[in-house]
């Protein structure tokens, strides 16, 4: 089933949902409208600001009022954006759960260009855990990730280059359980 480009969300979301119960998984989910915010509040346990939308802050406000736990993707955004977005949500709601998302360079990136210390700087300055958002072809950016201390590693999963197709996109979630 073509999930992304179904008609009927909800349809696909209670198809998505059934997978991931059966499963014992927690659904997160991008959201680019407040329409689809309201739709996936009643499915996930975190909504997701994608880094194209960090200093929207109309759809900020709006994704906040449906969810307590948010991921901010910060992909090429400054120090400056992040430390407006995270003031933002602060502001709208003192008890939000946040995450920050740390997103490499993508393939065909030579590893040269990740700058996987950004992690740990981002840690210390923001005070906030942080993910990675992890696109590379190999599991290396996400070992990596790990001896840096992230919360958690949203992996990218495209189908077969030669299906000559963007629809079966997906991503796998894994949250670190850190013993405290």
């Amino acid at each position: 089933m073509d999930l992304y480009y179904d008609k009927d969300i909800k349809e696909s979301y209670d198809l998505i949902d059934e997978l991931a119960s059966n499963k014992n998984l927690e659904m997160v989910a991008s959201v680019y409208d407040c329409n689809s915010a309201k739709v996936a509040e009643g499915y996930c346990s975190a909504l997701k600001i994608a880094s194209t939308n960090i200093t929207n802050f109309p759809l900020i406000e709006c994704i906040c009022k449906h969810c307590n736990h948010l991921v901010i993707d910060t992909g090429n955004a400054t120090n400056s954006d992040i430390e407006n977005v995270l003031k933002f949500v602060k502001k709208i709601s003192l008890n939000m759960r946040i995450l920050l998302q740390y997103s490499p360079t993508r393939p065909p990136m030579s590893s040269s260009t990740w700058n996987m210390w950004r992690i740990q700087e981002m840690q210390e300055k923001f005070k906030t855990p942080v993910g990675l958002s992890d696109h590379d072809n190999t599991t290396n950016q996400a070992l990596l990730s790990l001896g840096l201390g992230v919360l958690n590693i949203e992996k990218g999963i495209m189908s077969d280059r030669a299906l000559n197709t963007s629809k079966w996109y997906s991503s796998a979630w894994s949250k670190i359980d850190k013993q405290q």
